[in-house]
């Protein structure tokens, strides 16, 4: 005989459940999963919500507080975002009957502009790194490393992706595959000429350094065959902002894997500053360069400085104009 009031009785459904449909719904990337995993995590840790029913409004509102003076409002629009987008689903499937975080905005004293890296905090890097004398096969690889985040501006997760059969010493092109794409898209960049000699050397020591367990299918940036303080048979992202997060340290520069692309966007776009003709196409190829997915992510990347503005400026179409400047005060003579 079965309990009628137990069968009846819905069951509850848990955000890390809910999460996982919604990863799978949406084609996650493992690390954009974990990045949810991670916010629900603290969800749960700061306001004890771990199922659905039990979100409302003011846990919400509380929560919004906690964040803000812990960390930083920025931090707190990171969380909103996401859990955002989450609760959305959750409305889109029935699951809840609103969005509580819709009633809860952003923080507008979030800092929305990153701290910008300069081409003087990349070179002092650079400098650095070559006559690093304790570690040079570690610092070669940190160049490398630098030096195609640089002359490619690809994400943290592509630069890990990368194998060996994704360059193409032929036609000076680098594959960036789907499967570490952002936008879910594959599509190939030239290769920058300075980027040749190095990666062509990198690959000579690498095949010499292994011998027959060389394959094409490697990883072009494994740290782990310079450093045995690095755990895992892969690298993975977060060991790439690692080692940045520490060349930055040494360096006192404000370099970051992040911070190099807004950098290249800005002198992409600024090489089309005179030619005011060409600043849409030249916006959509920077665009397609850093594989944006929408054009308007491609222009907050790009930071504006006092020289280019005064070119612009300077570019204005002279006009006459006659008489002297007017003055309020017509009895003051001019010092």
């Amino acid at each position: 005989m079965t309990d009628q009031g137990a069968s009846s009785q819905p069951s509850r459904i848990t955000l890390l459940s809910v999460l996982e449909q919604y990863s799978q719904a949406k084609s996650h990337r493992p690390d954009t999963v974990h990045h949810y995993f991670t916010q629900v995590k603290r969800l749960e840790k700061d306001t004890g919500i771990r199922f659905l029913d039990q979100i409302s409004f003011d846990l919400l509102l509380d929560w919004r507080r906690q964040i803000i003076d812990r960390s930083s409002p920025t931090n707190w629009n990171n969380y909103h975002r996401h859990m955002r987008a989450l609760l959305n689903y959750c409305v889109e499937q029935g699951l809840i009957p609103e969005n509580p975080l819709t009633k809860i905005k952003q923080s507008n004293r979030a800092n929305t502009r990153r701290e910008r890296c300069s081409i003087d905090d990349l070179q002092q890097c650079i400098n650095f790194l070559e006559n690093e004398i304790g570690d040079p096969e570690l610092s070669t690889f940190t160049m490398n490393m630098l030096l195609v985040v640089y002359f490619t501006g690809i994400r943290r997760s592509q630069l890990v992706g990368l194998v060996w059969s994704d360059i193409n010493f032929d036609d000076d092109t680098i594959l960036l595959r789907k499967m570490h794409s952002k936008t879910a898209h594959q599509w190939t960049i030239p290769m920058h000429p300075d980027l040749r000699p190095p990666l062509s050397l990198m690959k000579s020591d690498i095949r010499q350094k292994v011998g027959q367990a060389f394959s094409e299918d490697d990883q072009v940036f494994l740290i782990q065959r310079y450093s045995n303080k690095f755990a895992g048979e892969r690298m993975k992202p977060m060991q790439v902002t690692g080692i940045f997060q520490r060349l930055a340290r040494k360096t006192k520069t404000r370099i970051g894997l992040h911070s190099i692309r807004h950098l290249v966007a800005t002198q992409l776009a600024n090489q089309f500053s005179r030619n005011p003709h060409s600043a849409h196409s030249s916006l959509v190829h920077i665009r397609d360069l850093l594989g944006h997915g929408d054009i308007k992510t491609t222009v907050g990347y790009i930071e504006t400085d006092m020289s280019t503005q005064r070119q612009l400026i300077e570019g204005l179409n002279n006009i006459s104009f006659k008489g002297k400047p007017h003055r309020s005060d017509t009895h003051r003579s001019d010092p």
